[in-house]
């Protein structure tokens, strides 16, 4: 093994326990403040810009006004589920909702990841059913002393 170089140092945080949870840089403190003091002039600037044609201003001020969507709501016909067999019809159906031009693919994507819950969910569920059918219908098992076998 290879001799460390130099003193090594003392284990144990000697100066404190650091940062207390919840506290801020204080460069970003400093930043924010001169932010909040002159943000009605900037966005005055970045607005004056975006109307003179500057790209970077216009997004600036777009993403202000009208921020990228994250999520958004999908509306297509999507027949009842009710049992493991509505599955492929409803499949069917997002991806003919993708063929029209209705849904993208990644949102299509995410359908089928809940087709997927819903699958195996509804096959929980029916293979619990079938057991407890079996364990009914099976007869009663008598048990019998160990000295019987």
């Amino acid at each position: 093994m290879a001799k460390p170089r130099g003193r090594p140092f003392q284990p144990g945080n000697k100066t404190g326990r650091g940062r207390p949870p919840g506290s801020r840089n204080p460069a970003t403190v400093a930043v924010q403040k001169l932010f909040e003091q002159n943000a009605e002039a900037v966005a005055q600037k970045c607005i004056q810009l975006a109307t003179k044609g500057d790209a970077m201003a216009l997004r600036l001020a777009m993403e202000r006004v009208l921020p990228p969507c994250k999520n958004t709501l999908v509306h297509f016909a999507m027949p009842p589920i009710q049992s493991l067999a509505d599955l492929p019809k409803a499949a069917d159906a997002i991806l003919q909702a993708v063929a029209n031009g209705e849904v993208s693919p990644a949102e299509a994507e995410q359908l089928m990841a809940v087709l997927e819950f819903i699958r195996s969910n509804l096959g929980t569920r029916e293979f619990e059913k079938r057991l407890q059918d079996l364990e009914a219908s099976r007869p009663a098992r008598i048990q019998v002393g160990d000295d019987a076998q």
